[in-house]
């Protein structure tokens, strides 16, 4: 068993590196024909840096081999190669589209250094961390996702990003609660989740 779940742990690190590849090779492909584009570079910066994190992180003890957190988990991590990145309406100046993306990838380098090797793809019982960004949300990389998304939607604005975006977020919820009931398996986790009340949005969700 211990065998198998390896190899699950390197195939979805293989294919975590190849979509990142691809969608570089996208970027760069269009920042040819418009170098003002930073909000897409921005974005891909973002989603490169979750792609290393995986690469990178510690194998946990016990993880969620659920296909409901397996399907909710890669859709979550891979979201960004079914994003229309070049067409859509800007629904704000770039500057601030930007700053939004920005800021979101700067909050999520915050959090993973909280968090440490323990980050990982799917639901896992790793060690709690309640130090850093997880002292004022319980999820704060899925918040910096949210925030950077919310950037890149503004500047790209169509009907298909949206329903990716409905899509992507619906599955982000039913990821947390899974994650959260393999977590509170743990007094400390439990402990946690009394001191930090809120998961992703404070005094939302």
């Amino acid at each position: 068993m211990a065998q198998h779940n390896s190899l699950w742990e390197w195939t979805l690190r293989l294919l975590a590196a190849a979509a990142v590849g691809i969608f570089w090779w996208k970027a760069c492909q269009h920042w040819q024909h418009n170098d003002k584009q930073i909000v897409l570079l921005l974005f891909v910066f973002s989603e490169t840096l979750t792609i290393l994190m995986l690469l990178i992180n510690h194998a946990p003890a016990l993880r969620d081999w659920n296909p409901i957190s397996v399907t909710s988990s890669l859709f979550a991590t891979f979201y960004f190669l079914l994003l229309d990145p070049f067409g859509g309406e800007a629904l704000l100046p770039a500057w601030i589209c930007a700053f939004f993306i920005l800021f979101g990838a700067l909050w999520q380098i915050y959090a993973k250094i909280s968090l440490g090797r323990s980050f990982g793809l799917l639901p896992a019982l790793r060690s709690v961390r309640t130090q850093g960004a997880y002292h004022y949300v319980r999820h704060p990389i899925y918040m910096g996702y949210l925030i950077c998304d919310f950037g890149f939607f503004l500047a790209h604005f169509n009907i298909h990003n949206f329903c990716i975006y409905l899509g992507l977020y619906s599955l982000q919820v039913i990821r947390i609660i899974r994650e959260e009931r393999l977590l509170s398996q743990t007094l400390v986790y439990q402990q946690y989740q009394s001191v930090v009340r809120w998961r992703l949005v404070p005094g939302f969700f």
